[in-house]
């Protein structure tokens, strides 16, 4: 039998109120687990790859770093379960109750979240590639330090959900709501934002590189000394915005409401500004505006409309 890494002491026993729903075979890999857990040399890592568990309810388990590769929880009931260190890859949670459940550190490869209940979830330095999560409710998540790639959230509601120091790759989160959602210091490449609701949202620090905001709703955000460079930003919505200091270099704001956004010693060499609302925007420059791209449809920080002009005076808002 090979030799089993220690396990952290302290897990309590399982619980007999779910025998009538477990299998024996289960059983008993759950008791050698709560074992092996609590530093018995008889326990042994409970292995559940390929189980069908749906509709289990699964309350008051102690599922650290067990290993469910490819087993199907749809269903079940595992809210407030520590699932932490475990091996998810390939698992199936479509419509599972994970509420505060503690993910952290898992590996979510290619699981299934879809549609799941994950509030006030943990999910800190867990990993997922090629991961669905699609339709899942995620308030107030903590994600921090996640790593995620190639993922969907397509419609995730992850209002209140932090994400500090994540990273993420080619991730989809069209038509999500990510109100609040904190972000700072993520990096964070060739990612949907397509559509999203996401008014209040901190993305200072970060890097937004070569993503895609069009027709995003992200009034009232934070973008402070953020990179985002080479990003689409076409037709947002992005009113009293944070942007000092930011790093926007080739950005396309084409069409998009920055009316009443801050932009103070913020790079704009070849941002695109065409037709795009720029009434009241605070601490442009008439330098700023010059290297940046403006044009007839352009609603400039005083209120006239057209390509800025230098020495014209326009940078200026009418508010003071």
């Amino acid at each position: 039998m090979a030799t089993e890494a220690a396990a952290p002491p302290g897990t309590a026993e399982i619980p007999q109120v779910h025998s009538r729903v477990l299998s024996s075979e289960v059983r008993a890999k759950l008791e050698l687990h709560r074992a092996w857990l609590n530093g018995d040399p008889k326990g042994v890592r409970a292995d559940l790859s390929g189980s069908h568990l749906s509709d289990l309810d699964l309350r008051g388990f102690d599922l650290r770093m067990v290993i469910l590769t490819s087993s199907v929880l749809r269903l079940a009931n595992l809210a407030g379960v520590d699932l932490s260190e475990a091996d998810l890859h390939g698992v199936d949670f479509q419509e599972a109750d994970l509420r505060r459940a503690d993910l952290s550190k898992t590996n979510l490869n290619s699981a299934s979240l879809e549609n799941a209940n994950l509030a006030e979830a943990h999910l800190t330095e867990a990993t997922a590639s090629n991961a669905s999560f699609r339709g899942a409710r995620m308030l107030d998540v903590r994600m921090l330090d996640v790593k995620l790639q190639e993922c969907c959230l397509i419609s995730a509601t992850l209002n209140g959900a932090v994400l500090q120091h994540a990273r993420m790759f080619d991730c989809d989160f069209s038509g999500a709501s990510l109100e609040g959602v904190v972000l700072n210091n993520a990096q964070i490449r060739m990612s949907r934002f397509r559509e999203v609701s996401a008014s209040h949202c901190n993305f200072s620090y970060g890097l937004l590189a070569s993503c895609d905001f069009r027709h995003a709703r992200l009034a009232d955000s934070k973008f402070f000394r953020t990179n985002a460079g080479a990003s689409l930003f076409c037709q947002a919505l992005l009113s009293n915005c944070d942007f000092r200091e930011a790093k926007l270099k080739g950005a396309d704001f084409a069409r998009a409401v920055l009316s009443k956004s801050r932009f103070g010693d913020a790079s704009l060499a070849f941002t695109d500004f065409r037709a795009a609302d720029l009434r009241d925007a605070r601490e442009l420059t008439a330098r700023q505006l010059c290297e940046a791209r403006t044009g007839e449809g352009t609603i400039l920080p005083s209120g006239t409309r057209g390509a800025y002009l230098r020495g014209s005076g326009s940078e200026r808002p009418t508010l003071r």
